[in-house]
């Protein structure tokens, strides 16, 4: 993992990290290492944002 901090405008963390091609598609289910702890996580392959900050506005 290069990077992780919480997404206010996607209400979620995210994380950057290398994955292996065969793990590397929208929606596959992964395990991360992080600062030591494996964490389930979920790969996207488009970039997360929420254009009519919709989820901030709450």
């Amino acid at each position: 993992m290069t990077s992780a901090a919480y997404g206010c405008s996607v209400g979620a963390p995210i994380a950057y990290a290398w994955l292996p091609a065969e793990h590397a598609a929208a929606e596959t289910p992964v395990d991360i290492e992080y600062f030591g702890a494996e964490v389930a996580a979920v790969a996207a392959t488009e970039p997360l944002f929420d254009p009519e900050m919709a989820r901030i506005r709450r």
